[in-house]
């Protein structure tokens, strides 16, 4: 089945690039729906059946402050309950305030969506440092209803290797009936900035997942942002151990990197300088599954690193194009797998 065009957005998204990001795909009543935001606080339901926006109560908290020129400071993918019945996101976007190359940001707090009661409820801010500097979350998943790990980075970096700065970070668990942080004692290195011209960021923090018995959490990061590409990486937190590893993917073409996407046993990724197909990693196996979206070939600029998909992988939608009609969707086509398989 081929891409097809969506409704033009209805409001004119905020923030660097004008980022939209999406939740999962969720079928309410027999039609195919999907939450939407932006780096503001404006927050939507798009039916993608029937074209129809509906506009749904603000987050309380903006995040266009971390943005300015460069919107990788932050990371606001929607993220559904195990239930179904909640959604997720950073927010109270922020940045350090210390030397511009040395410094980074993100959200300080986690919003929760009521879906029954169109509600927002913030938490209370990151209230622990790391390396004696300010964390900011970068990207969540939910353990079960009340649980959520977020992987969080320090402000500013006082570490570097071969000219590049490095951010230090941890999968720090939030409890929401407490409202309570909890991290634990090791960190791993999330995040790297070059300091010599073009300054480009490395390791940042996209999609994460997490194991089925809850035991290991995933996170995707990106290598190069720019045309060079750069082959990505995943971290995983071993939570019994408190143990971080790191392992290179080696996606075929190496230049791949990860989406925005959230989906809590994948972490998908996209062929940026190639075709801008979408594939994913299989959390349960560690299997690489390339190309399982069909190639859209009316997008352009950006394509590829802001989708939605269901969770059945029977359906995707994307922000496709820079102008109007910026979205797109396409029902699942048979997904050709060529899986790669290693040890995680």
């Amino acid at each position: 089945m081929a891409w097809v065009n969506e409704a033009t957005l209805n409001w004119t998204p905020a923030g660097g690039e004008q980022l939209v990001f999406f939740s999962p795909i969720v079928d309410i009543s027999g039609e195919q729906n999907v939450y939407l935001t932006d780096q503001d606080v404006v927050f939507k339901k798009y039916n993608i059946d029937t074209n129809i926006y509906t506009t749904l109560a603000n987050l309380n908290y903006s995040s266009v402050g971390v943005t300015g020129t460069n919107p990788l400071r932050f990371n606001r993918t929607l993220a559904v309950s195990p239930d179904g019945t909640k959604i997720a996101c950073l927010s109270d976007g922020q940045m350090y305030p210390g030397t511009a190359l040395q410094r980074t940001g993100g959200g300080r707090r986690v919003e929760i969506y009521n879906i029954a009661g169109n509600s927002w409820a913030a938490s209370k801010q990151t209230d622990f440092l790391i390396n004696t500097y300010t964390t900011y979350g970068r990207a969540l998943v939910w353990v079960d209803e009340d649980t959520l790990w977020v992987w969080c980075v320090e402000g500013y970096s006082s570490a570097s290797q071969v000219n590049v700065w490095l951010f230090a970070g941890k999968c720090v668990k939030y409890t929401i009936s407490t409202d309570t942080w909890t991290p634990y004692t090791n960190t791993f290195w999330i995040l790297g900035r070059a300091d010599t011209a073009p300054y480009e960021w490395f390791g940042y923090a996209s999609p994460t997942a997490i194991k089925a018995d809850g035991s290991v959490v995933w996170l995707g990061a990106a290598g190069s942002t720019t045309t060079s590409g750069g082959a990505s990486t995943y971290s995983s937190y071993t939570v019994a151990t408190d143990a971080y590893a790191g392992t290179t993917l080696n996606i075929d073409p190496s230049t791949s990197i990860f989406c925005h996407t959230y989906d809590r046993d994948k972490l998908w990724f996209f062929r940026v300088l190639t075709t801008c197909r979408q594939g994913y990693v299989l959390i349960s196996d560690g299997s690489l599954n390339y190309d399982a979206v069909e190639e859209n070939t009316s997008r352009d600029t950006g394509y590829g690193r802001l989708f939605g998909v269901s969770d059945a992988l029977t359906y995707f939608i994307a922000r496709a194009r820079l102008n109007a009609p910026q979205l797109m969707s396409t029902p699942a086509t048979p997904i050709t797998f060529i899986p790669k398989v290693f040890i995680i």
